[in-house]
């Protein structure tokens, strides 16, 4: 395993996602993990039974506070609230399979078997149904377009011009239906809109096609050698250059070349690898094993499986929270959703730090974000002398003036990946200033008590202090004086 590391500019939006907390003083210093540990499982919401379906059953919000899982047998979709992970309602849908929300979380649309082959638009705000539109055989698998303006339904039991119908979101209804090869399965969109991959799971078919959605037609094909090589679930990069596609048969994943269509690389992944999801920075896969009951995470940059998950019975569906700080696994077997808090990349957040006085207090904060929480230390040059860090604080009182430059290093172990991100810092530690001399700048009057005296003055507060002693002095000659002549005039008389 190689070692993740960032620079110290602001962390973008790869190293971003993200559920990441703010690091206190405390924490940095023990490098302690936050209230729930990350890339663990923190949850598990029982929903109703779901079909050990070969495409995905399970969808979440925009927003990522609303999970919809496809309960099957009991005919209905559940709604879950992601903050309390709680079933807070459930829409009555006949035999859903496949479910997609719109991009503005408006629309969930839940693809139908029984008794009819439909796609169910239902409004997510009031959970009502708002349209019923009929589609292809046997449908299987929903995608919907980047922009909301297209949804696509594989029809499993479809052929010829039926394989993959495409409907309007405007008008709810299907405006075309592309042609493509016999049993198509599970679908993903690219991110800009422009392609369609599809699975299919058919002795004669088990190919991944690629759709032109500005033409609605077969464009390209990715061969795979068998069925037991067919595609049971996608996921594709933020760019779209890369496209992940499980196999249960095989216990792969395999990283398509989107631009060549070839296959670059074939990743085991566990015997029963039925769907991946990819963390939003592409760092980490994750991938449900429906044979040994977890999910194993790959880390992208080696191909390797860095850690495995414990998680419900035959998993197979998941999805990932668009801030990529939680993954929700569905356990068809065991009627359940697992709840994973998936670490996150350390990040120093505090740009710059404050300037000093020598021999004076100094105290600053740095603030570092990353679960599990990282640890924070000098890796580079070094502190201004009589400054420690600890705890993610600067402190101490410096012993010297000067301009100190060093880096600061937050280290974690993320899904079993060493990761750090760095931050440079300039520290200038100002001398302490001493104040001027004070001299007179002025001539004293030619009648003042200061020239009568003939005193050469050093400074304010010393003639000052002179006038004052030589008055005291006269003063007490004085009396001393007008005493003994009052004496001897006493005696006289």
């Amino acid at each position: 395993m190689r070692s993740r590391t960032m620079d110290g500019r602001a962390a973008p939006a790869r190293w971003s996602a993200v559920v990441a907390a703010v690091v206190g003083a405390a924490l940095l210093s023990l490098g302690a993990p936050l209230g729930a540990a990350a890339d663990t499982v923190v949850a598990t919401i029982p929903v109703g039974p779901t079909a050990l379906a070969v495409t995905p059953t399970m969808a979440v919000s925009p927003d990522g506070s609303r999970l919809y899982v496809a309960d099957t047998a009991s005919g209905t979709v559940s709604v879950v609230d992601t903050a309390s992970r709680t079933v807070t309602a459930a829409v009555g849908v006949s035999s859903p399979v496949g479910v997609a929300v719109s991009p503005d979380g408006s629309r969930l649309y839940v693809v139908s078997t029984n008794p009819t082959n439909a796609l169910v638009v239902v409004n997510t705000a009031t959970r009502a149904i708002v349209a019923s539109i009929s589609v292809g055989s046997s449908p299987a698998g929903v995608a919907v377009s980047p922009d909301g303006s297209r949804v696509y339904v594989s029809n499993a039991g479809g052929t010829g011009t039926t394989a993959v119908s495409v409907i309007d979101t405007a008008t709810n209804t299907v405006v075309t239906s592309i042609a493509d090869s016999a049993a198509p399965r599970s679908m993903i969109v690219s991110p800009d809109g422009s392609r369609l991959y599809v699975a299919h799971a058919s002795p004669t078919s088990r190919n991944i096609s690629v759709i032109s959605t500005a033409t609605a037609t077969v464009s390209g094909t990715i061969p795979l050698a068998s069925l037991i090589d067919a595609a049971t679930g996608f996921a594709i990069s933020a760019d779209g250059g890369t496209l992940y596609a499980a196999s249960s048969g095989t216990g792969v994943v395999r990283e398509v070349d989107t631009a060549t269509g070839t296959v670059k690389a074939t990743l085991s992944a566990g015997a029963g690898a039925c769907d991946v999801a990819l963390t939003p920075d592409g760092t980490r896969l994750y991938v449900t094993d429906s044979t040994a009951n977890t999910v194993s995470v790959i880390d992208t940059s080696t191909g390797a499986i860095v850690s495995t998950l414990p998680v419900g019975a035959a998993p197979r569906t998941i999805v990932l929270s668009p801030d990529g700080a939680v993954a929700y696994v569905a356990n068809t077997a065991s009627d359940s959703v697992s709840v994973i808090g998936l670490d996150t990349f350390p990040a120093i957040t505090t740009a710059t730090l404050p300037g000093g006085t020598n021999g004076s207090a100094y105290s600053a904060g740095v603030a570092a974000t990353g679960a599990p929480a990282p640890t924070l230390a000098v890796s580079a040059g070094a502190l201004p002398p009589g400054l420690t860090l600890s705890g993610g604080v600067v402190s101490g009182r410096p012993t010297a003036a000067g301009t100190y430059t060093f880096t600061l290093t937050a280290s974690s172990t993320v899904s079993g990946i060493p990761a750090t991100a760095s931050r440079t810092y300039t520290l200038v530690v100002a001398a302490v200033a001493v104040p001027a001399a004070v001299t007179p700048t002025g001539t004293p009057d030619a009648g003042s008590e200061l020239a009568d005296t003939g005193t050469d003055v050093a400074g304010p507060l010393l003639a000052a202090l002179g006038l004052i002693a030589a008055g005291a002095l006269a003063g007490v000659a004085r009396r001393r004086t007008r005493g003994a002549v009052g004496r001897r005039q006493s005696a006289a008389s």
